[in-house]
């Protein structure tokens, strides 16, 4: 059976987005790769941020700009392309796939530019993209423009589900492959794929990039038996937008589950003497340590100082800091407390 054609759009700064190529590379003739600009790419990280982006840019650089006009952009360019095709190169040994890269997939230029390298069968793959894709683009590959996304739609639609589903203690999360529509992450499934949680952030990334070219296998069944898509079900819905720093502040007045699960996203942070503490490895204490005699202790205080862990007071019980991340370092908590000598009735907020 001969391959299908398609065009891959992925973020190139995405471990998700790039574990994609591979499989793609093995069930698709991949026609062009498209990836964000870096224009696009600080535009969608700002937008995360909820802030509006914009350049500064000084009279004297603009005077510099119109001088060297198109020049070092062009530079610029052909050194991402090459070092992009490099990669594409070690992951899939073929470095003659046209790259584009695109400020704005929704512009009449890139249509035109994508309508030449596309055939009408075509199909649009999409991995971790950062921008929103509009009727004009998703029209002229028809229903054949699909995304992947790393949850059990419709559940947690949106930016960085696998920080949410952590945050919020899920038991499972996995991995969705959708038809795309103007919505976001709201199209019929094509083919979902179950993942158990791991423990921390990172563990749970691995898992998703390790489970990838399994779930594509499945895809490409589903796809090329043209076995019916599921329509999502908008009554389970959740959505999220990325997180931002005040989601990952700490709350000592939480209850100590919900900080533990922060905690094992691995961005939870807190402030020691002013300076910012992110908080690597946790657990929960399973004793009142030295709390006695239903002694009244502020939440967020530091109660004992033992040899793998600095324990605070929370919300319903005790947690236990066992890594943290200060001053651009990693520390267990032995040696993090000879360094800050921390005193026990000192309180982290």
């Amino acid at each position: 059976m001969s391959k299908l054609n398609a065009c891959f759009f992925y973020g190139r700064q995405s471990p998700f987005g790039m574990a994609h190529l591979k499989p793609i590379s093995e069930h698709f003739n991949i026609q062009a790769i498209i990836v964000p600009s870096e224009t696009r790419i600080k535009r969608f990280v700002t937008s995360l941020l909820g802030k509006d982006y914009y350049e500064k840019i000084s009279t004297k650089k603009q005077i510099k700009n119109l001088l060297k006009k198109f020049i070092p952009q062009i530079i610029i360019e052909h050194k991402r392309v090459r070092q992009i095709r490099n990669r594409i190169h070690e992951v899939i040994g073929n470095d003659n796939i046209p790259i584009l890269i695109c400020d704005d997939v929704n512009s009449n230029l890139f249509i035109q530019d994508i309508k030449k390298h596309m055939s009408t069968d075509s199909y649009m793959l999409v991995a971790a993209y950062p921008q929103i894709f509009k009727r004009e683009i998703l029209d002229i590959f028809q229903d054949r423009a699909i995304n992947f996304h790393p949850s059990l739609l419709p559940k947690y639609r949106g930016a960085h589900p696998h920080f949410w589903t952590i945050v919020n203690g899920e038991k499972e999360t996995g991995l969705s492959a959708h038809y795309m529509t103007e919505g976001i992450d709201d199209g019929n499934i094509i083919a979902q794929q179950k993942i158990l949680m791991p423990e921390t952030y990172s563990e749970l990334y691995d898992l998703i990039i390790k489970e990838i070219p399994i779930f594509f296998q499945k895809f490409v069944e589903n796809l090329t038996e043209r076995k019916v898509s599921i329509p999502q079900d908008d009554c389970d819905a959740t959505y999220y937008r990325n997180d931002r720093a005040i989601h990952r502040k700490i709350n000592w007045d939480f209850e100590l589950e919900k900080i533990y699960n922060l905690c094992r996203t691995e961005y939870a942070f807190c402030f020691f003497r002013s300076r910012k503490m992110v908080i690597k490895k946790s657990s929960i204490s399973k004793t009142n340590r030295n709390i006695t005699n239903n002694l009244e202790v502020q939440k967020g205080v530091i109660v004992d100082c033992v040899i793998d862990a600095l324990v605070v007071k929370t919300n319903g019980g005790f947690l236990q800091i066992e890594k943290m991340e200060m001053d651009n370092k990693i520390f267990n908590a032995n040696r993090w407390i000879n360094i800050y000598n921390p005193i026990v009735g000192e309180r982290l907020t």
